[in-house]
């Protein structure tokens, strides 16, 4: 198996065995790059909050179906905003 990184480099898994095995060996000689702390971004362009309200029973729903897909209320509801763009811009 192998992964493609961003910016095109392939791993297999030979090298990430190599890699991990010279990490444990402290022989590595690589760098770390920066380090992001907190939550990765979801997007580039500025983030603005949207307050509104729902009945009790529908956020209950929510709940219930964004957990069902691994997802959180915000996840499903972001993801429901882009579902409702696309499909009103075709």
């Amino acid at each position: 198996m192998s992964v493609v990184l961003k910016s095109g480099v392939v791993l297999t898994d030979e090298m990430i065995d190599k890699l991990a095995d010279e990490w444990e060996n402290d022989t590595w000689s690589g760098s770390l790059g920066k380090v992001v702390m907190g939550r990765p971004r979801i997007s580039d362009d500025e983030l603005v909050n949207v307050t509104f309200r729902l009945p009790k029973s529908q956020i209950e729903s929510i709940d219930r179906v964004a957990g069902a897909q691994g997802e959180s209320r915000s996840e499903f509801l972001r993801n429901a905003v882009v579902r409702a763009l696309v499909s009103a811009s075709m």
